[in-house]
């Protein structure tokens, strides 16, 4: 049981070797003239995406430049955080035999393994517990940063099961993960697919040409296909299929503006039943389609 667990402090499971927690290499050390076009992989604040791990594309330093930086250079498995700009993000670092090392605005921890797994201590940093750990001692002062960010880090706390316990929550979530992104993957080319669809039925006009050539309309069927004319005519945007009208788009639909409740009488927000859209909602929203929203009525 979780209740069950230690709590422990981060400074009890970084590595004991020397730099295990370390901060990026100062602005004159890792300046842009340094970066060449192959070599050892700098992890920026920008690879830090959301996923398990960082993602490119990448900067490069040379090997010479990485070794004169050695205590900013990372194993597979080391945890990276920014400690300035998109603060509350973590990644691992990739296995897959290629060399990586922190930038500037990031700090690393080298896990004790003997401790703690490292995927567990990145689901923990993930969480909203964890996230909200991360942020707790930001400035929002100009770019948001940490005054003090190992020591920040040092000192946050968390539940710690038995290594065995820490790895199947791991695996899970991982699971979890991969089976999301397969989805997004999934939708990605379902996406891909219906805008073609629409570029052909509706911009290119792919039904109506066939038609006038007698040919069989491809990719529907005939009730479908039925909706489409066979023609042209001229419109004030040009050639459009036969019988389509062109007006303004105001004609077709109706624009309301919105409003806001009320947001101190809970006669209008509880029980929360109704959706309700702000522009939050939709900055953050990944899809065409807005399936949900922060808030409810």
């Amino acid at each position: 049981m979780s209740s069950e667990w230690p709590t422990v402090s981060i400074s009890e499971l970084a590595d004991e070797q020397s730099g295990s927690l370390a901060v990026g290499p100062f602005g004159s050390r890792m300046k842009a003239d340094l970066y060449v076009p192959s070599g050892v992989r700098v992890i920026r604040g920008n690879n830090l995406s959301g996923g398990r791990e960082p993602e490119g594309p990448y900067v490069h330093v040379s090997e010479k430049t990485a070794n004169s930086l050695a205590s900013c250079c990372l194993k597979p498995g080391d945890l990276v955080f920014p400690h300035r700009g998109n603060i509350g993000e973590v990644g691992i670092t990739p296995n897959d035999g290629l060399p990586y090392m922190l930038s500037t605005s990031l700090m690393k921890l080298s896990p004790d393994r003997k401790k703690v797994d490292p995927l567990y201590l990145m689901y923990f940093f993930k969480s909203a517990i964890g996230r909200a750990a991360l942020l707790m001692n930001t400035s929002q002062v100009g770019t948001p940063g940490i005054a003090t960010p190992l020591k920040s880090l040092r000192g946050i706390r968390l539940p710690l099961p038995p290594l065995t316990v820490q790895r199947g929550i791991a695996d899970t979530l991982s699971k979890l993960d991969d089976r999301i992104s397969l989805l997004r993957e999934t939708n990605a080319t379902l996406e891909a697919i219906a805008q073609a669809l629409f570029k052909s039925w509706f911009i290119d006009f792919d039904p109506v040409r066939a038609k006038m050539e007698s040919r069989v309309p491809e990719g529907m069927d005939e009730a479908t296909a039925a909706l489409f004319p066979d023609g042209f005519e001229e419109s004030a945007l040009g050639l459009v299929p036969r019988g389509w009208r062109v007006l303004p788009i105001g004609d077709a639909v109706e624009a309301v503006g919105g409003a806001t409740p009320d947001t101190k009488n809970p006669a209008y927000w509880d029980p929360a039943i109704h959706y309700w859209t702000t522009p939050k909602d939709l900055s953050g929203n990944t899809a065409p389609v807005l399936l949900g929203t922060e808030r409810k009525l």
